[in-house]
């Protein structure tokens, strides 16, 4: 029924901000990724300043695999609201895909900071980043630690030991 108020209110008034950037999570909610796409470019459009519009256009552009074009919208995002923990790390794990490595390990790092070091999440795509681009292992090991602080009993956890240790065995042979 919120969907339907919500498309009513657009018919009669088509800028009204608040129900584009409503309808547009909703979609996104639905994974109606080029319906959600499209009402968060009208919203920004109405409003250029509205965060949660420009992280939304993002998730749906880059579910719709338009990465240079997501990384264009989160970027806005970070932007507007550079604490965002949420919008950092999208930005981080996007630049990595594009293999923009610096510029994702910084963007990665901001969302750490942000985060106080107690989003595992984060820790998981540092070490990521870190073995398999950077070829920091030591690195590596390190968020992979701090990742295992977070999670404890993760289903993983002796995986990621193992891992923790290969990524110091690397770091101290040189590799």
């Amino acid at each position: 029924d919120g969907v339907n108020f919500l498309e009513q209110a657009l018919k009669i008034f088509p800028d009204y901000f608040l129900a584009l950037e409503r309808l547009g999570q909703e979609y996104g909610a639905q994974e109606k990724w080029e319906l959600s796409y499209n009402l968060f470019k009208k919203a920004v459009s109405v409003n250029e300043r509205g965060f949660n519009c420009w992280y939304g256009m993002s998730i749906a552009l880059g579910q719709l695999q338009k990465t240079e074009e997501s990384i264009t919208a989160i970027q806005k995002a970070v932007s507007i609201n550079p604490s965002s923990v949420e919008a950092q790390f999208l930005l981080g794990t996007s630049l990595r895909k594009m293999q923009k490595f610096e510029d994702a390990e910084k963007s990665l790092k901001e969302a750490d900071k942000l985060a106080k070091g107690k989003a595992a999440d984060i820790h998981w795509n540092l070490a990521l980043l870190y073995a398999h681009n950077l070829k920091k292992y030591s690195s590596a090991a390190d968020h992979l630690e701090q990742y295992l602080k977070i999670k404890p009993n993760d289903a993983q956890s002796e995986s990621v030991k193992k891992l923790i240790k290969q990524f110091r065995d690397k770091a101290a042979a040189g590799n």
